[in-house]
């Protein structure tokens, strides 16, 4: 006996992790050729527009023909948390599982689409839910258009009374929809139905005064980003409703005042650190937006804080810990206000002397590679810049361009072919980059805009934000 109860010790965890599900599909006019069922795989983030903008990505769990009754016996186990059955690229109906334990699940699809939990009580509330929900933002969009129409063709005494009565209207609906999300929670405990409700409930309203400023608004929409999600509840992270929080509540943090964003950022984690499975799935998502070099949301202030907080993090995945330590060590490197390390420089007429020999009141400092198609790219976008090359020709701002690496032949063919004759070239001729492991150097060209003691200003200065920092320093009218 004592023997079955250690097995039974040593198992249990992974009985609990994930469990078998037998989902019946039974359909009475099947569309399409191939029911998938799938759960989230990752959000791909996009900047079209300018915009910060993502879409989550799923991968099948199963997959078999569409007949009129097809039965799902995944192999994996499968955890608690959001799937979603689809017909090609269209969803047939979203699954909640919210327990750890074998499940045997049918569902019924009448010949107009209509689809039936026949003994999922979970599922039909959400199913229900959900369709109430849409009943009320209709009738929300119907007294909008209402409004927008009246608008356009009322006088204002009359307007002036529709508006009254419209807004009494809204007023209903704001409460009908109040009502059911509460009723929803409150009928399904401790279910990820119960989360997800809780997820969709409306922030607390700002006040007037942010409402009039959009930087003050972007701000209050990411401190308050996570207000209604349940950091315990480790089945939120598989939902597209709590992903799209995420990818929201990112393109603010990355358009507010950066002085104040890592702040906000370490906030949201210090929180997710109640759940292992949420910290880890939303910083996944914060680290391809803020911690990705070359991608156009790369925030390095952010993505510090981000580092700091997952390293203090007791439950942090231990393959992040190591390179996490290494990638905190470099990003820390050269950060605003400290003072570049001096280097032995060889320039363009084979004279020598150290960068700190080099005097001017401001200093733009261009570590690149002659071979590099990117770095030869941004040169041009700056040798059309009309802020930079005045401010060039104030004598305020001297722009010089360091090869780190050890062609000298690429070095004299930039220099014979490539460099512009208004700025300053130099070669690190003595590898004291790469022996010091001094920059970092993932994504070339590298930056840096200084001060006469060579202190950084600005580090990772993008090419669209030098003529901003010229005004701003007074180096240019």
């Amino acid at each position: 006996m004592r023997k079955l109860l250690l097995l039974f010790a040593i198992l249990a965890p992974l009985w609990l992790c994930g469990q078998k599900l037998t989902l019946t599909v039974n359909s009475s006019a099947p569309r399409g050729d191939t029911l998938h069922l799938q759960r989230i795989q990752r959000v791909q983030l996009t900047d079209e527009h300018q915009r910060f903008e993502g879409s989550i990505v799923y991968r099948d769990v199963a997959a078999l023909p569409y007949t009129a009754k097809a039965v799902f016996k995944p192999k994996e186990k499968l955890a608690a948390g959001y799937y979603q059955v689809t017909v090609g690229d269209t969803l047939l109906f979203p699954l909640l599982i919210s327990e750890n334990k074998s499940q045997k699940i049918t569902v019924n699809i009448d010949a107009n689409g209509a689809v039936d939990f026949a003994n999922s009580l979970e599922n039909s509330n959400f199913q229900r839910y959900t369709e109430q929900m849409a009943a009320i933002r209709h009738s929300e969009d119907s007294l909008n258009r209402v409004y927008e129409e009246a608008r356009a063709t009322l006088p204002q005494y009359i307007l002036q009374d529709l508006v009254q009565r419209l807004s009494a209207s809204a007023e209903r609906l704001s409460a009908d929809l109040q009502a059911l999300q509460s009723r929803t929670i409150s009928e399904n405990p401790g279910t990820l139905l119960a989360s997800i409700v809780k997820l969709s409930m409306p922030l607390p309203p700002p006040p007037a005064y942010i409402l009039q400023d959009r930087g003050r608004m972007t701000a209050y929409a990411a401190e308050h980003a996570f207000e209604n999600f349940t950091f315990t509840d480790g089945r939120l992270c598989t939902t597209p409703q709590a992903m799209d929080i995420v990818i929201d509540a990112c393109g603010n943090l990355f358009y507010m005042n950066p002085a104040e964003s890592p702040a906000i950022a370490e906030k949201w984690l210090n929180r997710l650190q109640a759940n292992a499975d949420n910290y880890h799935a939303v910083f996944n998502v914060m680290e391809r937006a803020f911690g990705t070099i070359g991608v156009s949301f790369w925030t390095e202030e952010i993505y510090l804080a981000m580092l700091k907080n997952a390293l203090s993090y007791s439950q942090l995945e231990e393959r992040r810990v190591k390179y996490y330590q290494q990638i905190y060590e470099l990003q820390s490197k050269n950060l605003a206000g400290a003072q570049l390390p001096d280097l032995h420089i060889q320039w363009g007429d084979s004279t020598t002397s150290t960068f700190y020999e080099l005097k001017s009141d401001y200093t733009l400092l261009y570590l690149h590679d002659p071979d590099c198609h990117t770095c030869a790219a941004v040169r041009a976008l700056l040798a059309k810049n009309a802020e930079l090359n005045q401010a060039i020709a104030s004598g305020r701002l001297t722009v010089v361009t360091l090869y780190f690496g050890k062609n000298e032949t690429a070095w004299h063919r930039y220099l014979q072919s490539e460099a512009n004759p208004k700025y300053l070239h130099g070669w690190d001729y003595l590898g004291e980059i790469e022996a010091g492991d001094l920059f970092d150097l993932r994504a070339i060209p590298v930056i840096f805009l200084l001060d006469k003691d060579k202190r950084v200003i600005r580090k990772n200065i993008a090419h669209f934000e030098i003529s901003d920092w010229l005004r701003h320093l007074k180096i240019i009218p």
